[in-house]
């Protein structure tokens, strides 16, 4: 579950790099939307690795709920982060610049939906160890 938010992590800071090292902006009339969906952006990150960093030393069910809130605030940063993304493509012609930041967001969708299957497995195993 660390593993995965640490990847998260890696892509958002690879793609925000790359931002910075093309000098690719955002239009001004976009900034205010992409501001508030950074902060929430931000916010839910955090509150997902803090909920997978606590769900990691805990166990049975208290690491399903914990785990099912650092799945849900991953889901929510990556559906900002690829909101994000779409405003900066907007108004460019399409571009090899626009690589990295489409594979970065697709590596971001995969660490979600892998954290989402290891929840599903933690929920199979405690329904399994309860019917015993």
């Amino acid at each position: 579950m660390v593993l995965v938010l640490v990847a998260a992590f890696l892509a958002m800071q690879t793609r925000l790099a790359w931002y910075d090292f093309t000098e690719w902006g955002l239009c001004e009339a976009a900034a205010p939307f992409a501001e508030t969906l950074g902060r929430l952006d931000h916010s839910a990150f955090w509150i997902a690795a803090l909920a997978g960093l606590a769900a990691f030393l805990q166990d049975g069910q208290r690491r399903l709920y914990l785990g099912g809130t650092a799945a849900c605030g991953l889901a929510v940063s990556v559906l900002c982060d690829g909101a994000l993304t779409a405003l900066r493509f907007v108004g460019w012609d399409w571009s090899v610049d626009f690589v990295l930041p489409l594979f970065t967001v697709a590596l971001e969708v995969a660490c979600a939906a892998l954290l989402a299957f290891h929840i599903h497995r933690i929920a199979q195993r405690i329904s399994a160890a309860a019917l015993l």
